[in-house]
């Protein structure tokens, strides 16, 4: 038996947290695709886009986003990623949401390129749990 200290959390594997981070976003768009979709008016200007690109067909104002609850449901999987990787889940859902709802005020799509810029504030500084 060892007298030495417990070892530190192990630092998020970043291909990792970058791929699952990726599946977060995409999931979250599509929740929000399939909630703009719910109006008829709606399906017709999207209707051949997929679930998590409808935003850049249909825009909807940053202030919109809550009051239509896009992102009601969106990360319900995070805490597990955060969990897994070992990275702040709190920190974790402000840099996501902030992104997914940047994304569909500007009627943006995501790219995968991006994700890892967006994690900046967790890998860039290793993010871990303190």
């Amino acid at each position: 038996m060892s007298d030495a200290p417990p070892a530190e959390p192990t630092p998020p594997h970043r291909a990792g947290l970058v791929a699952a981070a990726d599946g977060l976003i995409w999931s979250a768009l599509t929740t929000a695709g399939h909630r703009l979709l719910n109006s008829p008016a709606h399906k017709a200007q999207a209707r051949d886009l997929p679930a998590a690109e409808v935003h850049t067909a249909l825009p909807v104002a940053r202030r919109d986003i809550e009051r239509l609850g896009l992102m009601r449901t969106a990360w319900h999987r995070l805490p597990e990623v955060a969990d897994r990787y070992q990275v702040d889940p709190a920190l974790l859902r402000r840099v996501l949401e902030d992104y997914a709802r940047g994304l569909i005020a500007a009627g943006l799509p995501h790219v995968y390129e991006q994700t890892t810029t967006v994690l900046r504030p967790l890998i860039g500084t290793g993010g871990g749990r303190g």
